[in-house]
């Protein structure tokens, strides 16, 4: 039997107690247990234990150590089930004090997986170009159930996706002056892709995207033909003339704007 001799405020710990206690063999020692936990146990001065009962107050002890470190957690930001036992987990806690806190805090709703995603594609929609794609594969990361995610992605509509699509796809183009316009669209059909967007949106996007003037296009030209030019200088004149060409035609410009290039080039 173990007897409690004496409860007392902790001295340090807030909402927490020092419970002293004596064994039948006249062993002394000593516990700390939060309010909850005493509150829960029952425990006073001059109750008496059995071993079994006092390791339940070990036990819950540990469980609801768990929860705070957990509630602690939480305070940050939301969370996943997944990140918060990932986190109890590199805390050191067992596996049935972690599901203690899980399982708490989903009763509390202080833990919902669903509402966390409807958040997550709320904030990536407002602050970000990434398309549905890209942030499902984020949710599942997360830990987010693919039920989970596709009701949070829901809420971004076709609409929300073209208006990102658009203000990333514009970035990209005004970050490639010296592309071909069709190897300028290449690329941003791909990054948009790469983006998370799915066809539908990139086929609106690249369907309508504004046509490149004539001198544009050829200032890109310019550019590329004598990055090439110097790289091909120790070749003789005929082949020096067939890789211009050549790559210039597969980097996306006209035979006509290429032939008005070599044709000065001759010159």
């Amino acid at each position: 039997m173990i007897k409690i001799q004496k409860i007392s405020v902790h001295a340090k710990k807030k909402h927490y107690y020092s419970i002293s206690f004596e064994a039948d063999d006249g062993t002394t020692g000593s516990a700390d247990v939060h309010e909850d936990v005493l509150v829960a146990m029952g425990l006073r001065k001059g109750l008496e234990l059995e071993d079994e009962a006092f390791q339940q107050i070990v036990a819950a002890e540990k469980r609801h150590e768990a929860y705070r470190a957990a509630l602690r957690y939480l305070g940050v930001r939301m969370r996943t089930v997944a990140e918060t036992e990932s986190y109890l987990r590199q805390k050191g806690y067992q596996p049935p004090d972690i599901r203690y806190a899980i399982e708490r805090l989903l009763e509390e709703k202080l833990l919902d997986d669903r509402a966390f995603a409807q958040m997550f594609v709320r904030s990536r929609m407002r602050t970000t170009t990434k398309g549905p794609a890209l942030i499902s594969r984020e949710l599942e990361q997360k830990g987010i159930s693919r039920s989970d995610r596709e009701a949070a992605l829901a809420e971004y509509t076709f609409e929300a996706q073209l208006e990102n699509a658009r203000k990333f796809a514009e970035k990209k183009r005004a970050a490639s002056p010296r592309l071909s316009a069709a190897e300028e669209k290449r690329r941003i059909a791909v990054a948009l892709a790469q983006r998370g967007f799915d066809r539908d949106v990139i086929s609106d996007v690249m369907g309508n995207w504004p046509e490149r003037d004539e001198e544009t296009e050829w200032q890109a030209l310019i550019a590329q033909a004598g990055k090439i030019a110097a790289k091909t200088r120790e070749a003789d004149e005929r082949k020096r003339r067939y890789k211009i060409k050549a790559q210039l035609y597969r980097k996306g410009f006209s035979p006509d704007l290429i032939e008005r290039y070599l044709n000065g080039f001759e010159e």
